[in-house]
């Protein structure tokens, strides 16, 4: 609890009026917005202690922070521009997601609905390594 007012866009806006970008570095984000939570969601994930679990840590999270990973709000991840907006949450983006038929199979630590795939992660990482190689 004791980060989550270093994480607001107000205290990420004070951390970026007190430090400078490096001179040759280029800055940009990826930002990550989960879904809101609902009673819809809360029942499709059925009677799984875990599923029920770490949705209702979210719902608590998104109800002190308001939009975003489930962690982050989403203003505060901006820095410079935004490569890619994600439909997902903190760890999704990671890599933490469901992906039963995936070897090894990946497994979602925060439920939240927001049906993070492969083929989301995938892009992602390709926008963000296409970014990385790319010069000035």
């Amino acid at each position: 609890q004791a980060l989550i007012p270093q994480l607001t866009p107000a205290a990420m806006d004070m951390f970026d009026a007190a430090t400078s970008d490096r001179p040759g570095v280029r800055y940009a984000c990826v930002t990550a917005t989960a879904a809101p939570p609902r009673m819809r969601t809360r029942l499709a994930f059925g009677p799984s202690p875990w599923k029920q679990a770490t949705y209702a840590l979210y719902t608590w999270l998104h109800g002190r922070v308001g939009g975003g990973d489930g962690i982050v709000p989403t203003a505060s991840q901006i820095r410079g521009p935004v490569l890619y907006e994600a439909r997902g949450d903190h760890l999704d983006i990671i890599g933490h997601f469901d992906g039963p038929e995936h070897q090894p199979p990946h497994t979602d630590w925060l439920n939240t609905g927001s049906k993070f795939e492969r083929a989301q992660f995938e892009e992602l990482w390709t926008v963000v390594a296409q970014f990385i190689a790319a010069r000035r």
